[in-house]
């Protein structure tokens, strides 16, 4: 899964691919 990128995004936002869903 590539949607680990939490560290780079900001607190409390999903990845993309979350809200995608």
């Amino acid at each position: 899964m590539e949607t680990w990128d939490w560290p780079q995004r900001k607190p409390g936002s999903l990845p993309r691919q979350w809200d995608g869903l």
